[in-house]
């Protein structure tokens, strides 16, 4: 699925927002300069490739300095933390399902429209 250019532009913004106030108030400003500049660059004309060229400036930022680093691992961190936790709790459900579905098809004696056998949860 592609992502509309309002929703990449929401999303480069709520980044930079994000590492930015994550950077210590110690940090020097020229790393809050440069997120500022990006997010100026938002607002011009966007095609796939300059969308592409801001993703890797951005990438390239925050690898090139160790404040930058720690402060999107602070931003990040909780973030793919829930996201993990979600996708946990996704897979546990459809382990459910497949198990519900499996025992109803044992139970009526249908066999599978499918021919990939489908096994019980664990």
């Amino acid at each position: 699925m592609k992502m509309s250019l309002e929703a990449w532009k929401a999303l480069m913004r709520t980044s930079i927002d994000g590492i930015e106030g994550a950077l210590s108030v110690a940090d020097p400003t020229p790393q809050k300069a440069k997120l500022a500049d990006l997010r100026k660059q938002l607002e011009g004309p966007s095609v796939a490739r300059h969308r592409k060229r801001l993703e890797d400036e951005l990438d390239a930022l925050v690898e090139s300095d160790v404040a930058m680093q720690i402060a999107s691992r602070r931003y990040l961190g909780p973030k793919v933390q829930e996201a993990v936790e979600k996708a946990l709790v996704t897979f546990e459900r459809a382990k459910l399902v497949l198990a519900k579905a499996a025992e109803m098809r044992t139970r009526s004696g249908k066999k599978s429209r499918s021919r990939r056998r489908v096994a019980p949860a664990r």
